[in-house]
């Protein structure tokens, strides 16, 4: 299983969907994870509809506006379980479908100031 984390800038633009399709083309990737998408719920929908069909996604739209963190998988491969979906993290249980080897992962995308971050440390901690 081939895993990838991308923080991209500009990921709204139709150009860097184009891209980032070919990219998990080209590496055979099965998990992707997109941060700082800034993209709407629509927006997504139509993502997914045009360069990702056939995968599931999880994301964090609902905690924050613009976007967070997205999680892009394919399901033919990848079993994807969210255990707990916040603002500045996502916890997974992963599966790989063809290996067996299961895996808890976090995706974390911090928020910029000292103070908006107290809560993501904690909820590390724990």
């Amino acid at each position: 299983m081939i895993a990838a984390f991308w923080n991209i800038r500009g990921f709204h633009l139709p150009l860097k969907h184009k891209r980032m399709e070919a990219l998990v083309r080209r590496r055979d990737i099965g998990l992707l994870a997109v941060l700082e998408t800034k993209l709407s719920m629509n927006g997504l929908e139509n993502f997914m509809k045009r360069r990702f069909k056939g995968w599931n996604q999880v994301n964090n739209f609902q905690t924050h506006a613009g976007g967070r963190i997205l999680i892009l998988f394919d399901p033919q491969r990848i079993r994807l379980e969210a255990l707990e979906i916040l603002p500045q993290v996502i916890h997974c249980r992963v599966s790989c479908l063809v290996s067996s080897i299961s895996f808890l992962l976090s995706f974390v995308y911090g928020f910029n100031s000292v103070g908006t971050r107290r809560g993501l440390w904690e909820n590390l901690r724990n």
